[in-house]
């Protein structure tokens, strides 16, 4: 894996993580809409990651499937 990956992908998914609790917690104040996001960018920002590692390509298929 680059440096560059570990730098700018494992932050992003530590923020999308955080913010999508922090907004369960608030639990009525917020939207689920803002939940749905966090997770579902935490869940891309993974397959990211998943693609950039040369032992878990077959796993990142599943995730981010590559277009032909």
């Amino acid at each position: 894996m680059r440096p560059l990956v570990a730098l700018a992908y494992y932050p992003l998914w530590a923020a999308a993580v955080t913010v999508a609790v922090t907004a369960l917690r608030l639990g009525r104040n917020v939207g689920r809409g803002l939940v749905a996001l966090c997770l579902f960018l935490a869940f891309w920002v993974t397959g990211l990651i998943l693609l950039e590692t040369d032992g878990t390509l077959a796993v990142a298929e599943h995730v981010l499937p590559r277009r032909r």
